[in-house]
């Protein structure tokens, strides 16, 4: 798989969400992208429904929080962690 040298990919094209790996080619990536990743394309969205997106690239010493509209780069080595809860 592709392997780019500014750190734009994961080793072999692929990111882990929610410990799960999946193959990623793309330099950037969107809240809503991770979503589809970690429960489907079909996800539960709703007013109820609170959705939070943490993630690390410890090759690059940085890590941050999305939310809706997010996009980010895709650094080498990220993990996203992602769950969601009822808004009570």
């Amino acid at each position: 798989m592709i392997r780019e040298k500014n750190n734009h990919l994961e080793e072999k094209g692929f990111i882990k969400v929610n410990s799960t790996k999946h193959p990623y080619l793309q330099k950037t990536i969107s809240y809503d992208e991770v979503l589809k990743l970690a429960f489907g394309p079909n996800y539960a969205k709703g007013t109820n429904i609170v959705y939070t997106v943490t993630w690390e690239s410890k090759p690059e010493k940085k890590s941050g929080t999305m939310v809706v509209g997010d996009v980010i780069e895709v650094l080498k080595g990220v993990k996203f962690n992602v769950k969601h809860t009822n808004r009570s």
